[in-house]
């Protein structure tokens, strides 16, 4: 499966233990991540961990992004 990335998010394409992408509020960087992973991770046996260096609240946690991409993308169990 060929994805789509911004060019800012290239480094997921290159093998590497450790991935971290740096970048102003607003850059999109939290949703890039989440639809790269998430799309590498139903074609890829990956084990990824998402953090994000300030969490306001569970509303704002990298949890839900993922949740909210995964609903997005139409990938959300059916079950």
């Amino acid at each position: 499966m060929q994805i789509q990335l911004p060019r800012k998010l290239e480094p997921l394409r290159h093998p590497a233990r450790y991935k971290v992408v740096y970048g102003g509020r607003g850059s999109a960087k939290s949703w890039g991540f989440a639809e790269a992973l998430i799309r590498m991770a139903a074609s890829l046996p990956i084990l990824v961990l998402c953090v994000r260096e300030y969490q306001n609240s569970i509303k704002d946690s990298s949890h839900k992004i993922l949740c909210d991409t995964i609903e997005r993308l139409g990938m959300a169990s059916k079950g």
